[in-house]
């Protein structure tokens, strides 16, 4: 399957090494318990002395029946994973990954929370004039009802929408948005890669979105779309999965249709912030 790429850069020059844009880039990873609790949570905290700059998280087992959210903390990942009503009787869980580096210069987490209230809506999260984004985070609130279907850096990665969506059946309680934009003075190389999956019909989908020679993944985003049928698939798909490879050089997004499926086709976009190692 070739998935098609579409890379931004952002033309920021170099003041020091190419070595040193982003020292001591690693990932931080966790592991909840598997089991059929309906709730589920776990934080990744970076290694002593280093600082988050991008996010992750996974569902295995869930099946489509349990979405997740993903909150930037100072020195951690927190994933945070709910069934829907229907809910699923086998044993799942959830891993949550920090993309942790050395404490970069201007290194700061921008909260804008959204109106509350019971419609489909979004929230953006804009870093402040000078700096740029180099990672991202969301959560939505009433999350057994309510999936967040989109974490998107904007081309320029001044700033980050999220989205959230009623699920089937939808709810009776009004609900908000948290959208999170972790920001930095511009770093060498600052550039996103976007990958569209296929259209998909079925279960679920992926895509992949990969970082050019030469540079690492510092943060991570994905999206669903409704493809050309129209038909509305936000509440309906969850972001499965939205994980950094362990070598930091790409980040996998997985969309997964609820028990019943969705009306209609829909496509995965992941996301890449990627700058010069």
């Amino acid at each position: 399957m070739q998935i098609g790429l579409v890379a931004i850069a952002l033309g920021v020059a170099s003041t020091g090494a190419a070595s040193a844009a982003v020292p001591g880039l690693e990932r931080a990873v966790d592991t909840s318990d598997s089991d059929t609790f309906a709730i589920k949570k776990e934080d990744a905290p970076c290694p002593p002395g280093k600082r988050l700059v991008g996010t992750g998280g996974d569902i295995t087992g869930g099946l489509g029946a349990v979405g997740m959210t993903l909150t930037p903390e100072p020195f951690s990942t927190e994933v945070f994973a709910v069934e829907n009503p229907t809910g699923t009787n086998g044993n799942w869980f959830i891993r949550a990954y920090s993309i942790c580096a050395d404490p970069l210069p201007g290194l700061q987490i921008v909260e804008a929370v959204g109106p509350t209230s019971s419609k489909n809506k979004h929230m953006t999260a804009k870093c402040p004039p000078g700096k740029r984004l180099v990672g991202a985070g969301g959560n939505v609130t009433d999350q057994s009802r309510v999936v967040m279907p989109a974490l998107e850096p904007d081309p320029e990665l001044t700033k980050v929408l999220v989205r959230g969506a009623e699920g089937q059946g939808g709810t009776d309680f009004d609900w908000l948005i948290r959208a999170y934009a972790v920001c930095a003075n511009p770093l060498p190389g600052l550039q996103l890669v976007h990958a569209p999956g296929p259209l998909s019909s079925g279960p679920s989908s992926f895509a992949r979105a990969t970082c050019p020679a030469g540079k690492a993944l510092v943060g991570t985003g994905g999206e669903i779309k409704a493809g050309p049928s129209g038909l509305p698939v936000a509440g309906q798909v969850v972001l499965d999965d939205l994980t950094p490879n362990s070598q930091l050089t790409s980040v996998t997004v997985t969309g997964r249709e609820d028990q019943d499926g969705a009306p209609g086709d829909w496509r995965i976009h992941a996301y890449a912030i990627c700058a010069t190692k």
